[in-house]
């Protein structure tokens, strides 16, 4: 670890290693898009939800519920304003979290066994200053839960997935040496329409729920009818540590060097791989306050 050397988290490497132009705009600018996906949106509702990041850990077992009911209520207030537009990704979001309580998944993921949001800090010989947050971290210091809600979570059935997600998860493997494994939990995002014509937006929800609840595993990964739980584990073993800690140094040498010539190349081939890149405008056109604003340094 130098002087000056930046601090590395998971979505910062993964910026860069996309697309140093990237990196630039999200982590030296600080700049985000204003319209955000609703897929985005969903999983921000989702994991603010389930990790009730303004509740005090020892409070949690016995505020769950009302907690719960609070942000339902305060959804249905939301959906009564809103645009039907803004309102379709607002029902399927709180279809997600009736549907987790309705198949007693809730309890396994909010109680008084785990801490939300788990700031990390990792300074030490060998390695860059590595920053990140635990989604949800066992108090036994064994394992971690880890959100993914996704359109599409079909490959997270096969093999591959572990190749694709072992960066992130091995970051927080570094930041703990005691984890033994993870666990997974890929959520499935509704995909079904929203037809204005035809229902209500509370039938559009109810709807919404109804096929949740009724195929829980095409919702949730591997999920339990006996044990009301779901997700895949990841063990540390599977992780390659040492290629992930080389990773890391060359990402932050590279940072180094960008910084130290004030150049930070745009790899056009990126733009549109895998899918397009929020701030193809801003390298198109250029960066517009009604387009980017400036994003809340953690």
């Amino acid at each position: 670890m130098t002087n000056n050397e930046p601090i590395i988290s998971y979505p910062a490497m993964r910026d860069f290693l996309r697309c140093e132009k990237l990196y630039y705009y999200t982590n030296i600018l600080w700049l985000e898009r204003i319209e955000r996906s609703d897929a985005l949106k969903i999983e921000k509702y989702v994991d603010s939800v389930l990790s009730q990041k303004e509740v005090d850990i020892t409070e949690k077992k016995n505020k769950m519920n009302d907690i719960l009911k609070e942000l339902e209520e305060g959804l249905d207030q939301l959906l009564t304003k809103q645009e039907d537009e803004e309102a379709v990704w607002l029902s399927k979001a709180k279809a997600i979290i009736e549907g987790m309580n309705t198949l007693e998944i809730t309890k396994h993921i909010v109680n008084q066994d785990f801490e939300s949001q788990k700031e990390f800090m990792i300074r030490q010989d060998g390695l860059p200053q590595i920053h990140g947050f635990i989604d949800f971290h066992h108090v036994s210091d064994r394992f971690f839960l880890k959100l993914k809600t996704a359109k599409k979570i079909d490959d997270y059935k096969q093999d591959k997935f572990k190749f694709q997600i072992e960066d992130q998860c091995g970051m927080y493997f570094l930041s703990n040496p005691a984890y033994e494994f993870c666990v997974i939990l890929p959520i499935k995002i509704p995909e079904l329409e929203y037809n204005e014509n035809k229902e209500t937006i509370e039938q559009y929800y109810n709807r919404c729920l109804t096929d949740i609840t009724n195929r829980p595993r095409h919702y949730f990964v591997n999920y339990n009818y006996e044990t009301k739980k779901f997700g895949i584990k990841l063990y540390r073993q599977e992780i390659n540590e040492n290629e992930l800690i080389k990773l890391c140094k060359w990402t932050a040498q590279s940072i180094q060097r960008c910084a130290k010539e004030n150049y930070w190349p745009m790899r056009k081939g990126s733009c549109f791989s895998p899918i397009k890149c929020d701030f193809y405008e801003a390298c198109s056109i250029g960066i517009s306050e009604d387009r980017y604003k400036k994003r809340e340094k953690l």
